[in-house]
């Protein structure tokens, strides 16, 4: 019979577990493959972990061991594969369409061609005043407050932390951070801004939401230019 400090562990491995799988059930909705199979990976490290555990204290028999140990590492090593694969093809296109694509630096940043925002709901709500939310509370409890302003667009500016190529903005709003998801037609828009330079942007408020910062989806940059 597995001890109390196996068991323990057991149901802290799968708390783990199913918190990065609901993370991973959202993204796959919003078409963010690469991230899930990030987030599958992370999710099977502390199963594995546990399993690695309760193989070396509680004496399973040995068919049993390899297969449970078996079953985890390919999952694991099956989405590390993915993402890593993911991560070096976006890394490729990246390289060649600053090559042979890229634009002179003198040349001007011209936005996209948006749509209309009319059709567009906005929250009043401020950043701050939606990260206020988590503060003091569970992740379970902040989530049936801000679930009435997910899917609703925000106007917001913040400071630029980075800026990668997937791409997204990491931007510093007070003491809040905002991460903000772009379609590629933004990418030489997004790549005239550096370190510090102030961003006004509008995004719809994620599904996906942790209490860390505040994820805006579909992104469009209304204001402000770089330095």
């Amino acid at each position: 019979m597995a001890s109390n400090s196996t068991v323990g562990l057991g149901i802290l491995a799968l708390a783990i577990f199913t918190h990065f799988a609901n993370h991973t059930r959202d993204m796959y909705k919003e078409g963010r493959t690469k991230s899930v199979f990030g987030a599958l990976f992370l999710a099977t490290i502390p199963l594995f972990a546990f399993l690695f555990i309760w193989t070396a204290n509680e004496g399973p028999s040995d068919m049993l061991r390899n297969i449970v140990l078996g079953l985890i590492g390919a999952i694991a090593g099956a989405s590390a594969l993915i993402w890593l694969g993911y991560f070096v093809d976006n890394k490729a296109k990246t390289t060649v369409e600053k090559d042979v694509a890229s634009p002179p630096v003198s040349a001007p940043a011209v936005p996209p061609t948006l749509p209309a925002a009319a059709s567009k709901q906005f929250t009043t709500q401020t950043i701050r005043s939606l990260k206020a939310l988590y503060d003091g509370r569970t992740a379970l409890q902040a989530d049936a407050l801000v679930r009435p302003y997910k899917g609703l667009w925000i106007n917001t500016t913040g400071e630029v932390i980075l800026i990668n190529s997937n791409p997204a903005a990491l931007l510093k709003n007070g003491d809040d951070t905002i991460e903000c998801w772009f379609g590629k037609e933004w990418a030489n828009v997004l790549g005239r801004y550096g370190k510090s330079d102030p961003m006004q942007v509008i995004g719809k408020i994620s599904e996906v939401q942790n209490g860390a910062q505040i994820y805006l989806a579909e992104c469009e940059i209304v204001g402000t230019t770089p330095n």
